[in-house]
């Protein structure tokens, strides 16, 4: 995949200029297109990654999302990267159709982070997979990241309610979850997810540090996809990921 970006912004503000100059810095070809007149230009058709820098409203700018999303419906190699606070992706993602969105970054964010992301569809064209791991111990989830990172994009949640947010915006292609966990723990949220029309195919496996028989028995018999322990070697959490994802 080129190393070349078109970067769709309000007008160049600051925050922009430093996402641009980071991607150059990166190697990479960097057009920065205004989103309101998106829809009057003569875009690059063979960029395949487009970041959109939200403006705000997202009917100010109808015209030009709809160019976008036009695009992206007759070209399924492109990918779309939005950046905005929280409620703005929420609203876009819902307008361009979750799985159009290949990722997204809410403010405030590091532009690293973006760059490091675009780089792994840049090494991996077919896609990176996506990853919650959903675990109440901040050192777990940590850890976890930190072990997964070098092969898929990681997302980590802290409680049912911040995963549940994260599935209405973003795409995931597996759930690590953990077993004990406040006020809803890891049983009852596979349930709540089997029973979401939007979630009810995500496949979820167990990643936990109990391993007593009446848990395991609790947890298989929601059916999991894996029930993976945390004691288990580094190697062994990752293979039985890639196993998995083979196996797709």
């Amino acid at each position: 995949m080129d190393k070349h970006v078109l970067l769709f912004a309000e007008k160049n503000t600051l925050l922009v200029n430093v996402m641009g100059d980071g991607l150059k810095k990166a190697g990479y070809i960097v057009d920065n297109i205004r989103i309101t007149e998106a829809e009057n230009f003569s875009i690059d058709k063979e960029a395949e990654m487009w970041l959109v820098y939200l403006p705000g409203e997202e009917t100010e700018y109808r015209e030009s999302y709809e160019m976008i999303k036009r695009e992206l419906e007759m070209d399924n190699d492109k990918l779309l990267f939005l950046v905005g606070n929280p409620s703005e992706i929420k609203a876009e993602t819902a307008f361009f159709e979750k799985e159009k969105v290949t990722e997204s970054f809410a403010r405030p964010f590091r532009v690293e982070d973006i760059v490091e992301t675009i780089d792994k569809y840049v090494l991996n064209p077919g896609g990176t997979k996506h990853v919650l791991v959903v675990d109440d111990d901040p050192t777990a989830l940590h850890t976890i990241k930190g072990m997964l990172s070098d092969n898929y994009n990681v997302y980590t949640a802290n409680t049912a309610f911040n995963a549940l947010r994260i599935l209405d915006s973003t795409q995931i292609d597996l759930i690590l979850l953990d077993y004990e966990m406040p006020i809803i723990k890891g049983p009852q949220l596979l349930m709540l997810l089997r029973n979401d029309p939007v979630t009810k195919d995500t496949p979820v496996m167990f990643l936990t540090s109990k391993n007593d028989k009446e848990t395991i028995s609790e947890a298989l018999s929601v059916k999991p996809e894996k029930y993976l322990l945390k004691s288990l070697p580094k190697s062994e959490i990752i293979k039985a990921l890639d196993l998995f994802f083979e196996g797709k």
